[in-house]
């Protein structure tokens, strides 16, 4: 990417997990901001469609 290579990212924080296989701990942090942010984010999409949306039909 471009920006610093030495700045841990989620993506190098769960590979490092992968990595150390024996402490499944470290992957539960990034792992789960990545899972909240998901949801988080489908959350909010559904909430605007919903608003914007009159039309919708769910």
């Amino acid at each position: 990417g471009l920006g610093d290579p030495n700045a841990p990212s989620w993506g190098s924080l769960l590979n490092q997990g992968r990595e150390n296989i024996d402490y499944t701990w470290l992957i539960y942090a990034p792992g789960m901001a990545v899972f909240l942010l998901v949801t988080c984010l489908n959350l909010l999409g559904n909430g605007l469609r919903e608003a914007l949306d009159p039309k919708s039909t769910s």
